[in-house]
């Protein structure tokens, strides 16, 4: 009897510690969770009031965290927020993504303050193809063209002929009088391309990006197996044996438009996770599920709200200056461009981006002269932190006298 006793008493005092304690932990992480939230309003109103003075605007990639997604102004792919970046009247843009497009961002705006909230947030894709690989390629091919996907850096871009998006790719290289074409950097979007356009003659690249090519058919027919009815939306930078088994193969505002306007209420999504905020966002009722192990992208993770009200307030980070610069060696040559006509008539942001590149070129032309918009003389020895390919800051002073200085600049003919 008295063991019973003692043993209730022991029970009873455990039994008690052990669920005040799980009752002090809850209200703790309550606690830290009102504060979180008191934080993250306060810094909001922040940025909103910064964004006043300093007549900002924030441009976030579908890929970036979902909380710098709800404070920014205007979220898309690389090649949306490459067209908003030029239409908004704001001073000072600051771009949530990785550096290239920072970069597109600052050469479509050169007048403009573009700010990165991290400049380490970089695209390791956007490096993986070298300017002497592409000479070699011209000297074995005399009819060659050089298709560079956007998600480059502006060193690539200058040693190029066309400039693509995943949206377009297929459209702009079947429309090139070229036989050959060498295809950089992403070697699954560049096959992709080749399986529908037989007759060129794609030379491949190899590039890839680490979070596309971490799915495997293996892992994406497990998913299918759990979820039947899901179909599969898959972006072009995955693996062919992924892209076997998609239902839908686009860029990233394709595959949200698909789910949008599909009858169907579950998805396998085969591409970065940050994707489902904008899903979830505009399908509240559906499910989506992502393909893959890996399927986040952590440069893009690197943009945090509390980063973005840093860089308004001082235009700097932990690693210093944080605004993105054109130097002498990279020239818009576009003062005369009608971009009004460019970006309603043409509804492509290609017409202007297939004029980056290699106008100046040593006697050779662009594939169409008409609006020319030059990327000239980049030296690799002007990049700053060449390993990253961040644009040297040095501001060009975009006059009239200067753009005069710089050697075979094809204007608007």
């Amino acid at each position: 009897m008295l063991k019973a006793v003692v043993f209730l008493y022991v029970f009873h005092i455990v039994y008690t510690g052990v669920f005040t304690g799980v009752m002090i932990r809850a209200i703790l992480l309550k606690i830290n969770y009102i504060r979180g939230l008191y934080v993250m309003n306060k810094l909001v109103k922040e940025i909103e009031q910064l964004k006043k003075e300093k007549n900002a605007v924030i441009l976030a990639h579908y890929y970036v965290n979902d909380e710098v997604q709800e404070i920014a102004d205007y979220i898309g792919d690389s090649y949306y927020l490459a067209k908003v970046a030029r239409e908004v009247d704001a001073k000072t843009i600051v771009f949530c993504g990785v550096s290239f497009m920072g970069e597109s961002a600052k050469i479509l705006n050169p007048n403009k303050t573009v700010l990165m909230p991290d400049m380490s947030a970089d695209c390791p894709m956007a490096h993986m193809a070298q300017v002497e690989k592409i000479e070699e390629m011209r000297e074995n091919y005399d009819d060659l063209a050089v298709v560079c996907y956007i998600n480059s850096t502006a060193e690539l871009k200058c040693h190029s002929d066309v400039c693509v998006t995943s949206s377009n790719a297929v459209k702009i290289v079947k429309s090139l009088p070229n036989k050959n074409i060498f295809f950089i950097p992403d070697e699954n979007l560049g096959r992709h391309v080749a399986k529908q356009i037989p007759e060129k003659n794609i030379i491949l690249n190899k590039g890839f990006c680490h979070v596309h090519v971490s799915m495997t058919a293996d892992n994406l027919k497990a998913i299918k197996e759990k979820y039947p009815k899901a179909l599969v939306l898959a972006h072009p930078e995955c693996k062919q044996e992924v892209l076997d088994l998609a239902d839908y193969i686009g860029s990233t505002s394709g595959i949200i438009n698909y789910a949008t306007e599909s009858d169907n209420e579950e998805f396998i999504i085969c591409t970065e996770s940050g994707v489902g905020y904008e899903l979830r966002t505009k399908n509240p009722n559906k499910k989506f599920y992502f393909a893959g192990t890996k399927h986040f992208c952590p440069n893009m993770k690197l943009n945090t709200v509390e980063k973005v009200c840093h860089v308004l307030k001082t235009g700097k980070n932990e690693g210093g200056e944080n605004e993105i610069w054109i130097t002498t060696s990279v020239v818009e040559a576009s003062l005369d461009i009608d971009f009004d006509y460019l970006f309603t008539e043409l509804q492509d942001l290609n017409s202007l981006f297939q004029r980056m590149g290699r106008c100046n070129r040593k006697g050779k032309k662009p594939i169409d002269e008409t609006n020319c918009f030059v990327y000239t003389k980049i030296d690799s020895n002007l990049i700053s932190n060449g390993s990253r390919g961040f644009i040297d800051r040095t501001m060009y002073n975009l006059s009239k006298e200067a753009i005069s200085e710089v050697d075979g600049v094809i204007s608007e003919s």
